[in-house]
């Protein structure tokens, strides 16, 4: 989805990886199942620190719907579907956000 090669992609998360940016994270149950990937790169405490630094999470909500909003390959919407490890607590909170109510106008103050 990015365009860019694997080995590219590959090399970018050992960089971060190294970094303490990101981690890998494994799901065991996938291990032995080869159409599910068991192997996830997700942030770390510090790489939250950093994006909070930059105030790269104002960005989340507008990067989450313009990736819902992406045409997928099957491989992929299966991908996104597959058992995931469990992040540390102090990632999932920094990457909680309450959805907005596409209901209400914003403009007028009333809701549709």
């Amino acid at each position: 989805m990015v365009g860019k090669s694997q080995a590219a992609l590959k090399d970018q998360l050992e960089t971060l990886t190294e970094a303490g940016v990101v981690a890998r994270y494994t799901y065991e149950p996938s291990k032995g199942t080869r159409d599910l990937p068991s192997q996830f790169y997700g942030f770390t405490e510090r790489g939250v620190e950093i994006l909070y630094e930059y105030k790269y999470l104002r960005g989340l909500p507008i990067a989450r719907a313009l990736y819902e909003n992406t045409r997928k390959t099957e491989k992929i919407t299966r991908h996104e579907a597959a058992p995931r490890p469990e992040l540390p607590a102090a990632v999932v909170e920094a990457l909680t956000f309450e959805e907005p109510d596409l209901g209400e106008d914003t403009t007028s103050g009333s809701r549709q």
